[in-house]
């Protein structure tokens, strides 16, 4: 990990447990959390209110930021059986 992200986490008193890199993303598992960290994408902020005008709320929330990442918290796969996922979709279109 470099030092711009050691730092975030020292200064925020984040302990980090366990790092995980999977496809380009650092997953960074701690004693209370688990973090996302992403190369900043100028984009996201944009996309984040897109998705707010049009009531989409379940999104990962951007903790931190720093000159080159973005800090997302970490959200389990949640596993529904498919027909509520075609469900959803149908209401969804």
């Amino acid at each position: 990990m470099n030092m711009e992200l050691r730092d975030l986490f020292e200064e925020n008193n984040i302990i980090v447990k366990k790092i995980t890199i999977i496809r380009g993303v650092i997953i960074i598992d701690t004693l209370d959390n688990r973090y996302v960290i992403k190369k900043k994408n100028t984009r996201i902020s944009s996309l984040y209110k897109y998705l707010s005008s049009r009531g989409f709320n379940s999104f990962p929330s951007l903790l931190f930021k720093t000159n080159n990442y973005d800090i997302f918290e970490y959200i389990e796969e949640v596993n529904l059986p498919i027909e509520e996922k075609d469900i959803d979709i149908m209401k969804l279109i």
